[in-house]
C-alpha cells in the first residue's frame, strides 16, 4: 500500500467522527445554510469533480453532484480524497484543459489546481471554525 493511501483511508484515525459521534455533522458551520454534513458533502463533490477533470471528464454533470454522504461522512470524504491524488499527479501541474461547468468553461490544469486548493483551504477554515457546541460560528 502506498505511504500516501494510509492517510486517506477510512480506516485512519482522522475518521473517527464517523462513530459514535454522528450528531456531530448536524452542527452549523461559518458556510451560510451549511452544516458539517452539508459542508464535508460539497468538498467531496469537489473531489470527484476536479477528478473527473483532471481525466478529462469534468463536462459530465454526474461528476460535480453532491452525494449523499450520511452513512459514513468522514469516510466517503477520504475517498474522494484517494480518488484525487493520482488525476491530479498526473495531469494537475499542466495545461491540459479541465472542464470546470461551475465558472462555464475550460481552464489550464495548473490553474484549475489552484482553484481547487483555494477551495480547500477556505473550507478547511470553515470545518476548523465549526464549533464544538450547537452555536453558529461567530456568534
Amino acid at each position: 500500500m502506498p505511504r500516501w493511501r494510509r492517510y486517506v483511508s477510512c480506516e485512519a484515525p482522522a475518521v473517527a467522527g464517523d462513530g459514535d459521534g454522528k450528531e456531530i455533522w448536524d452542527r452549523p458551520t461559518s458556510c451560510a445554510g451549511w452544516n458539517l454534513l452539508d459542508l464535508l458533502g460539497h468538498m467531496t463533490a469537489q473531489n470527484h469533480g476536479f477528478a473527473a477533470a483532471a481525466r478529462g471528464e469534468g463536462g459530465l454533470p454526474a461528476h460535480w453532484r453532491v452525494p449523499d454522504i450520511a452513512a459514513g461522512p468522514a469516510c466517503a470524504y477520504a475517498e474522494s480524497v484517494a480518488a484525487i491524488i493520482v488525476p491530479f499527479a498526473e495531469a494537475g501541474g499542466g495545461d491540459r484543459e479541465f472542464v470546470l461547468p461551475q465558472l462555464g468553461r475550460a481552464f489550464p490544469g495548473r490553474v484549475a489546481v489552484s482553484f481547487h486548493f483555494l477551495d480547500l483551504a477556505v473550507h478547511a477554515q470553515d470545518l476548523a471554525r465549526t464549533p464544538r457546541s450547537g452555536r453558529r460560528p461567530g456568534r
